[in-house]
């Protein structure tokens, strides 16, 4: 009787140790957490560009699909340079030719912006440049942009339209500001907040004029492991505009850039 309780007791011991051996087993089978999608965004010193109108949109899309990212700023031409390597997965933008070549988009833009005409209060021509309606009437007129500008080099390099590029949006607005280019195009209210940050309102305006409404996509290299999700992203950004929440957040977006303290004397 004794021998059959030990060798019950035996028995026990055995299974419970094969049962912990294969749980053992099997979590250190298990493959590791899907690393979070990296995306980059332009490096602006005066403002976190992961906390743009772009990114909290893409945030709140990216939320309700439980799919962890992580947001980068850094100078433009690296960004893109990064996403065609396959260093980071992606980037918010307008689509061209070139990036379309090694990333794939969103089927639903993430916003849609106006592309505004900015120039200088004291322009000689202000009132010519106060009835431009479109993009061939800027012959003849010198448009500053930053490095890596895909609108400009789609819309306007194949124009022949005279082109000043700088490094950054700060040093295209100082150059407008110091009147060495006519005109700057570009969306009006990212360009209005950094006018704001810059302190330069006093020397430069937005015409009324809208040239162009542009579309932002989401934007994933080929290389990237979350190419699989655009078609749920591109969804749930339909569906964004759909419930209002598009709306929300970008009314949000105004008001607070409308808002900001005045830059520190």
């Amino acid at each position: 009787m004794l021998k059959l309780i030990a060798d019950a007791g035996k028995t026990c011991w055995l299974s419970l140790l094969l049962f912990f051996a294969v749980q053992l087993g099997a979590a250190a089978e298990a493959p590791p957490a899907p690393s979070p999608l990296q995306l980059v965004t332009l490096e602006s010193p005066f403002e976190d560009g992961c906390q743009s109108l772009q990114y909290k949109l893409i945030h709140q899309a990216l939320k309700r699909l439980n799919l962890p990212y992580q947001c980068e700023a850094m100078p433009w031409a690296r960004a893109q340079r990064l996403v065609r390597l396959g260093e980071r997965d992606g980037f918010i933008t307008i689509r061209t030719l070139e990036r379309n070549e090694y990333t794939a988009s969103t089927s639903v833009p993430v916003m849609e912006l106006n592309n505004s005409i900015f120039t200088y209060r004291q322009h000689p021509k202000l009132p010519f440049l106060q009835k431009i309606t479109s993009l061939p009437e800027l012959k003849g007129l010198t448009v500053a942009t930053y490095l890596g500008d895909g609108w400009t080099t789609s819309r306007l390099v194949p124009l022949g339209i005279d082109i000043e590029w700088s490094s950054d949006m700060q040093s295209v607005l100082r150059m407008l500001a110091a009147q060495r280019v006519d005109v700057v195009i570009q969306s009006d209210i990212d360009t209005l907040k950094q006018i704001h940050l810059l302190d330069l309102g006093d020397k430069l305006i937005k015409l009324d004029n809208v040239l162009d409404k542009t579309p932002y996509y989401l934007m994933l290299g080929r290389h990237s492991t979350y190419l699989d999700t655009l078609p749920a992203i591109s969804a749930t950004l339909a569906t964004m505009r759909e419930d209002g929440t598009y709306k929300a957040i970008y009314r949000q977006f105004e008001q607070a850039a409308s808002t900001m303290p005045p830059p520190a004397e």
